[in-house]
């Protein structure tokens, strides 16, 4: 590591170790974060990035090694001694209270008390508001959804209330979880011109991220993981998604949309039989009217701006939220789903965005929490045959590469992306005739996202159907046979997919006539 990045580096690490019980998770990790500098870390999911970022930020303490902070070694022994050092981290999934405010979130546990009103004194709202206000006129986020619960919010703000949580208490490195995961085209690049602004400031970013094409023009250093150990920290400028990836892995690996092409040009095509169809469904959260058809060996995507109401359909479908009408078939039958219960059993399966508060059994292993959707299939005299069980589970432990030391470790000990592996398992599992994939590469490494891509092509040119809804686009209108593009809670326009000849400048044309049918008349992003 060059010495003048040092000796502007306002977070260094040295050596850092950290061992769990059967695994070393970060064995030789060294690097340095300068002032005011965007500093990317990548690597493959379980190479060690959570590990290095829950040490920092004091959730975890390291067994050897050193973090220096503005030149003095210091010990993180909790997350509020990280934020005292100045280090503030926003988490791929985010630390706020939906029931509370922005502001009441911005000071949770750090209140502004009225004057001479004692410890258990009044809050004083408005000494809150003064000190963040001018925070939120710098990062243009509305004075008025201050007083707003952050459940009625969307995404980008939510990270922006993250941000002047962070700024508000003098943060001087702010570490950034995947913090493009669930949001729109535009919306990611709302959140860089922020980024950007936070660099202007002098305050430092650690950028984890997935999207190795957002690296250009945004990282100025680059540092990638692999196994547990630093491979390398290189220029932003030198660090092109093939040099990246071909360090993370280890060889040369195709690029994303070539994988897409490949994907899609190994799907059997369209059958006749008709998989899905939803005929006038409405809902308690605000649809209404939508109607769909899926076939056989088809994908279907869906796609929208946020707050378009492409979850609140998904949800509505599987019994997630409540229909008040519509009809339901499935594979030519009628169904009633008033719980995801019933999908499940009917032969629906779905794989959500929030796998950890709605996707995975946390204390549960790896094979429990692949069978638990069918555990019909593994059930003998009552009781669960754990040895079918562990047959099924290894199989797709093997055919997923879940980065794991066995099938029978808990699933919350795993990163995020073998998480997501596991969760797809189980609705494969399940022998469904038809899946719904909400984000299913989300906070996924590359090597992860070629594993995904076939195994949802598989799945179809077997006989099975996909919904996929993504907010990446090259994704979406790549991977998918038709893109259902939503708005205000209707479904407004259809397009159709990349076939693997059409090249960039097809998915560049797609992509605005997507962004032209989402973005039309759109409400603002806050009104949900």
């Amino acid at each position: 590591m060059l010495d003048h990045i040092r000796t502007e580096a306002v977070v260094q690490v040295d050596h850092l170790l950290k061992r769990f019980p059967g695994t070393i998770a970060v064995r030789d990790v060294s690097f340095a974060v300068r002032r005011g500098s965007i500093h990317a870390l990548v690597g493959e999911n379980g190479a060690g990035k959570s590990t290095v970022i829950k040490m920092l930020s004091g959730v975890y303490q390291p067994d050897a090694g050193q973090i220096t902070v503005n030149g003095q070694a210091l010990a993180l022994t909790s997350p509020h001694a990280a934020q005292a050092a100045g280090i503030s981290t926003v988490h791929q999934e985010r630390n706020l209270i939906s029931a509370l405010t922005a502001l009441e979130n911005m000071f949770l546990g750090r209140e502004v008390l009225k004057a001479g009103t004692g410890w258990f004194g009044m809050v004083d709202r408005r000494a809150m508001e003064a000190r963040v206000n001018a925070l939120c006129d710098d990062f243009e986020f509305d004075r008025r959804l201050l007083q707003r619960p952050v459940e009625g919010l969307d995404a980008l703000s939510k990270q922006v209330v993250e941000i002047i949580k962070a700024l508000a208490f003098d943060a001087e490195l702010i570490i950034l979880d995947e913090p493009t995961g669930g949001l729109s085209e535009a919306e990611r690049k709302v959140l860089f011109t922020q980024m950007r602004r936070l660099k202007g400031r002098g305050t430092s970013v650690l950028w984890v991220t997935h999207h190795l094409e957002e690296l250009a023009g945004m990282a100025d250093e680059v540092t990638v993981l692999r196994d547990g150990a630093v491979v390398a920290t290189v220029d932003g400028a030198e660090a092109t998604p093939q040099t990246v990836v071909r360090m993370m892995v280890g060889r040369d690996v195709d690029s994303i949309e070539s994988l897409v092409a490949q994907s899609k040009a190994a799907g059997s095509g369209h059958a006749d039989a008709e998989a899905l169809r939803i005929q006038g469904l409405a809902s308690v959260s605000n649809l209404h009217g939508l109607s769909l058809t899926l076939k056989q060996g088809e994908i279907l995507g869906l796609g929208g701006l946020q707050g378009a109401g492409c979850n609140r359909l998904l949800e509505a479908i599987i019994g997630a939220t409540r229909k008040t009408a519509g009809t339901t078939w499935l594979m030519g039958k009628q169904v009633t789903i008033r719980r995801t219960r019933d999908a499940f059993r009917a032969g629906l399966a779905y794989v959500p965005n929030e796998r950890k508060t709605r996707g995975i059994l946390p204390t549960f292993s790896i094979a429990q929490n692949i069978s638990v959707a069918s555990l019909e299939r593994f059930a003998a005299g009552g009781f669960v045959n754990r040895k079918r069980e562990a047959a099924t589970a290894e199989g797709y432990f093997k055919t997923l590469s879940i980065r794991a030391n066995s099938i029978h470790q808990q699933i919350l000990r795993l990163s995020g992306g073998n998480q997501q592996k596991a969760i797809i398992a189980r609705a494969l599992a399940a022998k469904s005739a038809v899946i719904i994939f909400n984000e299913p590469t989300e906070g996924v490494d590359v090597g992860a996202k070629i594993e995904i891509y076939r195994l949802i092509r598989a799945f179809v040119s077997e006989g099975g159907a996909a919904i996929v809804k993504s907010s990446d686009l090259m994704e979406l209108l790549g991977l998918s046979d038709r893109v259902l593009v939503m708005r205000q809670g209707k479904i407004v326009g259809e397009l159709q997919g990349i076939s693997a000849t059409d090249g960039r400048k097809a998915a560049t044309l797609l992509e605005e006539r997507f962004m032209s049918l989402a973005a039309a008349s759109a409400p603002h992003p806050s009104q949900g």
